[in-house]
């Protein structure tokens, strides 16, 4: 096995490709590399100006996202940048059916973007960061986690909420 990650750079970011099974690797820097398991270095790229900070695959064509403490989603198959959250994007999930993405930020939302980047909705009710989320598999529901010790579940076309919490500590 070759070394799967540089050793000069703090690792902030991983995930496995749910289709070719290549490695994600995310850098305090900004670099992002697809990696093959065996740690063939397969592209490198520093797609954020900070830290990257998750990773996610549409499920439709592969194509990769990913989002950073610079606040930006970029979508690597036609490197754009969205300024998707101020100050830093914490988490990113396609929804099943490739019709939208969703980011969580620290500035207290929950968003879905368009796969051309467009904004389609604004998720508000935490009181802190939200940390991270996750859809359902049939794209009806997202799970948003914050910082304000409450996880929100979604209904993602109506945009109600279930409220769950305070938990002891941010979620």
């Amino acid at each position: 096995f070759a070394p799967l990650v540089r050793t000069d750079r703090a690792v902030s970011a991983l995930s496995i490709h749910p289709r070719s099974n290549n490695l994600l690797i995310g850098y305090e820097d900004g670099l992002t590399e697809l990696r093959t398991m065996r740690g063939k270095l397969i592209q490198s790229e520093k797609r954020h100006g900070d830290r990257v900070l998750g990773f996610s695959a549409d499920p439709g064509d592969g194509s990769l996202t990913s989002v950073g403490r610079d606040g930006q989603l970029v979508f690597w198959k036609n490197n754009l940048h969205v300024h998707a959250h101020q100050p830093r994007a914490n988490g990113i999930q396609w929804s099943p059916d490739s019709s939208r993405v969703f980011t969580s930020g620290d500035d207290y939302t929950l968003k879905s973007w368009s796969p051309e980047g467009t904004s389609i909705a604004v998720y508000r009710g935490h009181a802190g960061f939200v940390n991270g989320l996750s859809v359902s598999s049939d794209g009806q529901y997202v799970a948003s986690a914050g910082e304000d010790r409450v996880v929100r579940l979604w209904k993602t076309e109506s945009k109600v909420a279930q409220r769950y919490g305070p938990h002891l500590n941010g979620v």
